[in-house]
This record gives C-alpha cells, sequence and structure tokens, in this order.
C-alpha cells in the first residue's frame, strides 16, 4: 500500500501548505490594515502591520523548511516555535477580524 505514495511528494505538499499558510495571513494582515486606516484606528494599523511582519518570519521558515525536507528527505515535525508562531498569528488575525467587524457596523 506504501509503494502507491510518492516519497517526494511530501516536501513538495508541505512547501504548498506553508505558502497558502503565509499568502492567507497576508492578506488577512492587509486587511486589517485597510480597515485601521480606512476608521482611524491606530491599534488596527499596529495590529495590521504586526500580522504582515510576522507574514514574513512564517515565509522565510516556509522556505528553510522545505530544503530541510528536501536535503534531507525525513519528514520531521517542525519545532515549535513555529507552530508557536502559527497559533499567535492565528489569534492575532481572529482578533482583528473581531475588530473590523466591530468597527463596520457602527
Amino acid at each position: 500500500m506504501s509503494a502507491a505514495i510518492a516519497p517526494g511528494l511530501q516536501p513538495q505538499r508541505t512547501a504548498l501548505s506553508w505558502r497558502r499558510t503565509g499568502m492567507a495571513f497576508l492578506v488577512c494582515g492587509a486587511l486589517i490594515l485597510r480597515s485601521g486606516i480606512e476608521h482611524s484606528q491606530l491599534a488596527l494599523d499596529a495590529l495590521g502591520v504586526l500580522l504582515l511582519l510576522t507574514t514574513a518570519a512564517v515565509a522565510v521558515f516556509g522556505h528553510r523548511r522545505e530544503r530541510a525536507l528536501l536535503e534531507r528527505g525525513c519528514p520531521c515535525a517542525p519545532p515549535f516555535l513555529a507552530i508557536a508562531l502559527i497559533a499567535g498569528q492565528t489569534a492575532l488575525a481572529g482578533v482583528g477580524g473581531l475588530a473590523c467587524v466591530y468597527l463596520s457596523m457602527g
């Protein structure tokens, strides 16, 4: 059964996953920043910039992870720091999204 799975696809799937995650956070950060500028909210501006900066860190980590998987070929788990970064970004994006919705209602 395992012969049907191509061993070279794991690094590619992992790299694509990191790229999609980075792109999603890039869009969230840009929309939060836009909403902060539109509503003159400095806190949202700062949150959007922070999200964009951490997205750059995710992009760098994703690239390094892809290279490591291609060189070593072992599907090892990502380090705790990367998972914590993604979890923190998710929380920031959620708070920023809720703030944007709240501002657009009133």
